[in-house]
């Protein structure tokens, strides 16, 4: 597993410094670690490989593959497995702490990083595990690119909403570096959900073919898309739960005629994803 390092992060840990807090850097690099920690077993428990994470400063972005990883359930259960991590070490210490066998001055800002840590991440918002979570269930019922365009404008409202409690504590003499990371994650994890939404589809559309292979059988599932519309455009509607047949029409909403998703991969390995879904109905595979 390769694992990179966001300049943002950077950016805090040099800002820290700057400000004299190196013991609270390290509390919270201490917590989002046993954070990723618990992604990371719960892929490996879903029989999933991580072959990719970034650290960010309130979390990380993986790129997870394996059979199964885009069922929304097993989504789901990666996902919350970080902030529930956060949850239970935050009772254990409470606990030990009531009874003694827990002391010192780092016990308290211990367990209010697990606290923030997991609430934060529980926010609808890409690339948080809140939104991680709804991303997945909200793909079947409105595809990729619908989903992905939605949580966007979900998690940019609470960036924003975030830079403004930076502002706010800042005229009232309260340095909140960690509240203006917290807006940037969002904002860039949001921006880059974006980008990719595109490539992630076309994975998807390879990963469903195994699936197929696999069980067997999947639902079938009918669009009808225009004949301009690109192929890029087209894969990002697709559920991943079904399998697609695409109806292709003039500007009239007359039929020109059917495509499904096997072409519809070929189509977007050989004439790109720019290429309009015309194109497929005169391609010879």
């Amino acid at each position: 597993m390769a694992v990179f390092v966001h300049p943002l992060l950077l950016v805090l840990v040099a800002l820290a410094a700057l400000l004299g807090l190196p013991g609270q850097l390290l509390l919270l690099l201490a917590v989002l670690a046993t954070h990723e920690l618990a992604h990371l077993v719960a892929a490996r428990l879903c029989g999933l490989e991580i072959a990719r994470l970034e650290l960010l400063p309130y979390g990380a972005v993986a790129d997870i593959r394996g059979p199964g990883r885009r069922e929304p359930l097993v989504e789901a259960v990666v996902a919350l497995a970080g902030p529930l991590n956060n949850l239970l070490l935050l009772a254990i210490s409470i606990a030990l702490h009531q009874a003694g066998w827990l002391l010192g001055p780092w016990v308290a800002p211990f367990q209010a990083a697990n606290l923030a840590m997991a609430l934060f991440n529980l926010l609808p918002a890409l690339p948080l595990d809140g939104g991680r979570i709804l991303l997945a269930f909200l793909k079947r019922t409105r595809g990729p690119r619908q989903a992905v365009m939605m949580l966007g404008r979900l998690g940019r409202s609470v960036a924003l909403a975030l830079a403004a409690a930076t502002l706010l504590a800042f005229y009232w003499q309260v340095l909140a570096p960690h509240l203006l990371a917290a807006a940037l994650t969002i904002w860039v994890g949001t921006a880059r959900e974006e980008q990719w939404v595109g490539v992630t589809a076309l994975r998807g559309l390879w990963t469903k073919r195994g699936r197929l292979r696999r069980i067997g059988l999947l639902p079938v599932h009918r669009l009808v898309a225009l004949e301009t519309t690109s192929l890029r455009q087209v894969a990002e509607a697709l559920r991943p739960g079904s399998y697609h047949e695409i109806v292709v029409v003039d500007i009239q909403e007359r039929p020109l005629g059917e495509v499904d998703e096997g072409r519809l991969l070929r189509g977007i390995l050989q004439l790109g994803l720019d290429a309009p879904v015309r194109d497929l109905l005169e391609w010879r595979a």
